[in-house]
């Protein structure tokens, strides 16, 4: 499993980009692997709506789209190798506007599942899931039944 956040302009010139990038992450994987990536929504308000003039908070409040991320567009900071994964075949999503991940592989699916919101992220998050799966190859499984330890070490992984 790889979780996967680069600059294309880190890795030089690619040809066919970032669909490449995708594909030769895939084929390194093999078919048991599963890649992933955090793909944001670029169309997400500001975080600032308290501190906008009245009209310029009353049309985003009235007038912009509600998140769906089946054509939500991947926050351009977060780059083009997340953008061409989430649009590869047999990718999951996992449909938090500000945490949402893309994943394709055998573990998508639990990867992108719905999980109970902690500010963002979640105990169950894909980095969470990371982070215990880490740990338990190395024999440090180091959550609880509860997940509290998973949230902890998801914090300061």
């Amino acid at each position: 499993m790889a979780m996967v956040h680069c600059r294309m302009s880190a890795l030089g010139r690619v040809v066919g980009g970032a669909e490449t990038v995708v594909r030769a992450l895939l084929d390194a994987l093999g078919p048991e692997g599963t890649i992933m990536a955090y793909t944001g929504w670029q169309g997400e308000p500001p975080d600032n709506l308290g501190d906008l003039d009245d009209e310029t908070r009353r049309l985003y409040i009235e007038e912009h789209p509600a998140y769906d991320p089946r054509v939500a567009l991947t926050r351009r900071d977060h780059g083009r190798v997340p953008a061409a994964l989430r649009t590869c075949p047999g990718a999951r999503h996992r449909g938090h506007p500000e945490a949402g991940e893309a994943a394709v592989g055998p573990l998508a699916e639990v990867l992108t599942a719905e999980h109970e919101v902690l500010g963002g992220a979640s105990a169950a998050s894909a980095c969470c899931f990371v982070t215990a799966v880490a740990q338990v190859d190395h024999g440090e499984q180091k959550h609880d039944t509860d997940g509290g330890e998973l949230q902890r070490s998801c914090w300061s992984a």
